[in-house]
């Protein structure tokens, strides 16, 4: 009579995740099988004919014991919480969207969620008990999000928040991207250029200092695309909500993109769209 086998490999030990099924075909005896389990809130055992199905339930440890004739092997289970995984490995929304939900699987139950976004151009809720994030889009930028689990595993999610335009296709100017669609703040029919100084954006034909909407950005020495730079911006606005927001100050903004016309600048929630002769 064969000798009783767990497997082909002769399993003495495996992991199996929580609320997860694990089957495994047993071998040798006489084909007549019985089997018990030390800790039945550990994990549960069923036999079928010749198939033995293990049932995690609870995080821990247990065995086995495997009965065919007058054989008799012992099985040891450890039940582990599921990897540490997002259902996403990146995800695109537009700004002012309604919210998304992305699911955190795995880790345990003390896992500790961290947002990386400079730009502040999104929120979250995240909900432990259905291991639910939802996010909350709210203008162009791009946004990490890091799980830690309480053994130190790590994953991501990178999150890019874009509207539906190709800002290669946009006029010098100043634009707002909170929401679906990047749209101008105010009309730009004149930009002047003041070499070592700046470049003034008016929302009219002329030069004019009383003009309602005019912006003056401070010249830099030098950008370089993907990174970040301090901005001095004088804001003179007259138009809904950012009149109160935007003030005179130093900005932190991204540069976007750089190429033998234009420059792409991105704060929280506008961007400059720049002649390039604006980089001294």
């Amino acid at each position: 009579m064969p000798k009783l086998m767990i497997g082909k490999q002769d399993f003495k030990q495996i992991d199996i995740n929580t609320e997860t099924l694990r089957r495994i075909v047993l071998l040798g005896g006489n084909g007549k099988y019985t089997a018990s389990i030390a800790n039945p809130n550990i994990a549960s055992l069923k036999i079928v004919q010749d198939t033995l199905k293990i049932m995690g339930l609870y995080e821990g440890q247990t065995y086995a014991t495997i009965h065919s004739h007058n054989f008799s092997k012992r099985l040891n289970i450890a039940v582990v919480p599921p990897r540490l995984s997002f259902s996403h490995n990146e995800i695109r929304l537009r700004p002012a969207d309604y919210s998304q939900f992305v699911t955190l699987n795995g880790g345990g139950k003390d896992v500790h969620i961290e947002l990386d976004d400079p730009q502040d151009c999104l929120q979250y809720k995240w909900n432990a008990n259905t291991n639910i994030i939802e996010l909350f889009p709210r203008y162009e930028g791009e946004a990490i999000i890091r799980a830690k689990s309480e053994k130190g595993e790590e994953q991501s999610l990178k999150v890019y928040v874009q509207s539906s335009d190709r800002i290669e296709t946009q006029d010098i100017g100043f634009y707002s991207t909170r929401s679906g669609s990047v749209y101008p703040i105010f009309g730009t029919p004149l930009f002047a250029f003041v070499k070592g100084k700046g470049l003034w954006l008016f929302s009219s034909a002329q030069a004019d200092m009383s003009s309602k909407n005019r912006v003056f950005i401070e010249a830099l020495p030098s950008l370089k695309k993907g990174t970040y730079a301090d901005v001095k911006l004088h804001f003179y606005l007259f138009k809904d909500k950012l009149s109160n927001e935007l003030k005179t100050d130093t900005y932190k903004l991204f540069v976007e993109e750089i190429d033998a016309e234009k420059v792409y600048l991105r704060g929280k929630g506008f961007r400059f769209v720049l002649p390039s002769y604006f980089i001294e």
